[in-house]
């Protein structure tokens, strides 16, 4: 086990790659917000069943709205980032001595977090203009059940990390 001071740790380029995909995703609503808002009828779908299937619908204006919130959720998870690990629930005891390590450990966490809530909604943006659009039937299974898998693995995986690492 190799004893990494926190902020050793956040000046690798590795830490970067998940803020780097964070911050790709949230340029991408950009543009996939004004092709929406060009190609987007009066009524657009805001919710799909578990088939992916449109059985919600909203106003157009809702576009901007489902565009704002992976923005939201990035400053909330940038803001988690920063807390102490003493203020957070930790599925193993935190002490002087893992401190550093799970502090690390968290942290990771929440950046890969962020990087695939982000791209999670971007991905679930795109797929909602082209449902709305009638360039899909109905969301894919890669819009809906993948980016889940990857975030339950990833969770998984720093769980079985921070254990480890106790």
């Amino acid at each position: 086990m190799t004893d990494y001071s926190c902020s050793e740790f956040d000046r690798g380029w590795l830490t970067r790659v998940p803020e780097y995909l964070a911050a790709l995703a949230l340029l991408a609503l950009v543009p996939i917000t004004y092709q929406g808002w060009q190609v987007l009828p009066a009524r657009i779908p805001t919710h799909f069943n578990l088939t992916g299937q449109a059985d919600g619908w909203a106003p157009k204006w809702m576009l901007c709205l489902l565009a704002a919130a992976p923005v939201v959720m990035y400053l909330i998870l940038s803001a988690v980032q920063r807390l102490s690990v003493t203020r957070l629930n930790s599925v193993v005891r935190i002490t002087q001595e893992n401190r550093p390590r799970q502090e690390r450990l968290v942290r990771g966490l929440v950046r890969w977090l962020k990087a695939e809530v982000t791209a999670l909604f971007a991905l679930l943006l795109w797929s909602t203009v082209q449902v709305g659009a009638g360039e899909a039937e109905h969301l894919s299974a890669y819009a809906t059940w993948m980016p889940l898998a990857a975030l339950l693995g990833t969770v998984l995986l720093f769980v079985i990390w921070m254990i480890r690492e106790r």
